[in-house]
């Protein structure tokens, strides 16, 4: 057992303050692993937002992003229940509506909304876990730098379109888009862009950060599970230099 854990979060994003979880950086600096224990868990989280002022605004971004992420994912993963989902919802709605004005600049209250957010999202994944824009993301954070949530949210919009191909997954965006007040494209096609990720890989660097995370578990973790092929599509969607 570990000491009593005490945790103030000072981004928006996370949500670990409400999890078990770790993601630690393996000592070949190009993959990531989720540790996890019945000791990760907070004996207390104390949630200011005045700690999170300072965040500049494209971490700020970034971060809203990764609780957005943890909500949509963890919403359509098969593990979800009724408290995880309306948590995921609930953490949604809040920054869908700060992110979707685009603001310049974040009020108190905006980031008193997205530190809620960013808790509630993770205590869903808490329940459920993530789904495959999490594994997707990281090889662009590790080698090439992007901040995390901005690297989920590149592919969120293809999270959306393949799920939309099954009937839960329909279901389920359609019940978010209606929540949001939006459609499910124009969620698509926001959130990568918000990202604001610009890149360009040869043949051979998408192999490459394909294979590092082509054997996550999270690609199970949605009601379309992409194989292998549709990794390397989307890579070369959103990547391919030629």
């Amino acid at each position: 057992p570990s000491l009593p854990l005490v945790l103030i979060p000072t981004t928006s994003g996370t949500g670990s303050e409400a999890n078990p979880y770790s993601v630690l950086t393996l000592p070949d600096g190009k993959r990531k692993k989720t540790f996890t224990s019945a000791y990760s868990w907070a004996r207390y989280a104390f949630l200011d937002p005045g700690y999170t002022i300072s965040l500049p605004r494209a971490y700020t971004i970034s971060c809203a992003l990764d609780a957005f992420a943890h909500g949509i994912e963890s919403y359509l993963s098969p593990r979800a229940t009724g408290l995880s989902s309306a948590l995921a919802i609930y953490a949604m709605g809040l920054i869908w509506n700060v992110l979707s004005r685009r603001p310049e600049s974040f009020t108190y209250e905006m980031r008193e909304d997205l530190l809620y957010a960013s808790c509630a999202a993770g205590i869903a994944i808490s329940v459920t876990g993530s789904g495959f824009p999490h594994p997707l993301g990281y090889p662009i954070t590790l080698l090439d730098g992007i901040p995390h949530g901005a690297a989920c949210a590149v592919f969120e919009g293809d999270f959306i379109r393949y799920n939309q191909r099954t009937e839960v997954g329909a279901r389920k965006i359609n019940e978010i888009a209606a929540y949001l007040g939006t459609t499910p494209e124009t969620m698509a096609g926001l959130l990568p862009e918000l990202s604001e990720v610009r890149l360009e890989f040869s043949p051979g660097q998408i192999e490459e950060r394909i294979e590092l995370v082509c054997n996550a578990k999270n690609y199970s973790n949605s009601p379309y599970v992409i194989n292998k092929d549709e990794m390397y599509e989307i890579y070369y969607r959103h990547f391919s230099n030629k």
